[in-house]
């Protein structure tokens, strides 16, 4: 093998070592939507928690996620979430590109008034169980529900 070979793997090896070391707070400063806020960040870009947050208004707690690196090899992100919410909690494996988000095996359980924040359901009590096989996000703004 030549010089340069040995040099090319080292530096990859280099690289990914870096990236799976990558913390996760700075992950956030840099990387984070708008609607995201996350605090008490631990652990790495690809598998962390964050010990509460909001999206949009709605409160979050002990959010954990597990990113598969092997999908960027794909041109795609894809990770595990779950968080608890008030009274219940969500989870989901999504994976993302450019202009496409598809959501699948989507489960969550928690009372209508925890929805409150997020929906126009004043007055309503009980439980919400919501279960979805696929949630379809498109750049034209399609919904595509299963």
């Amino acid at each position: 093998m030549k010089l340069w070979h040995w040099v090319a793997l080292g530096i990859g090896a280099y690289f990914a070592f870096a990236l799976s070391s990558f913390p996760a707070g700075t992950a956030y400063a840099w990387f984070a939507p708008a609607g995201l806020q996350l605090d008490g960040l631990e652990g790495t870009l690809w598998s962390g928690r964050a010990a509460a947050g909001n999206v949009g208004n709605l409160s979050l707690r002990d959010v954990r996620w597990s990113v598969h690196a092997w999908q960027l090899l794909l041109g795609r992100v894809a990770a595990d979430l779950r968080a608890q919410l008030d009274e219940g909690y969500v989870a989901a494996h999504v994976k993302a590109t450019r202009g496409h988000v598809s959501l699948s095996e989507v489960r969550a359980s928690t009372s209508l008034s925890t929805l409150r924040p997020v929906l126009p359901i004043s007055g309503l009590r009980g439980q919400a169980n919501l279960t979805l096989s696929a949630l379809e996000l498109g750049s034209n703004d399609d919904l595509i529900l299963s």
